[in-house]
């Protein structure tokens, strides 16, 4: 008995991991980029209006005796 292929079977092809695996790593690098400039001008933002004595001290129309 010979065993016969019915066209009903699905066929499965296998794809190369190395064209994905780099895709993924494109994607990764992408987001950890984004997340890192985000997250640079969030911590390096200034926290609020100077309130040291000189910039207290010296307003804009003050003229030059600041």
């Amino acid at each position: 008995m010979t065993p016969t292929q019915s066209p009903s079977l699905p066929t499965f092809r296998v794809h190369a991991t190395a064209p994905a695996f780099v895709r993924g790593l494109w994607v990764v690098a992408l987001c950890a980029a984004l997340v890192g400039g985000f997250l640079r001008e969030v911590w390096h933002a200034p926290s609020g209006p100077d309130t040291s004595p000189d910039a207290v001290a010296c307003t804009p129309g003050q003229g030059q005796g600041c």
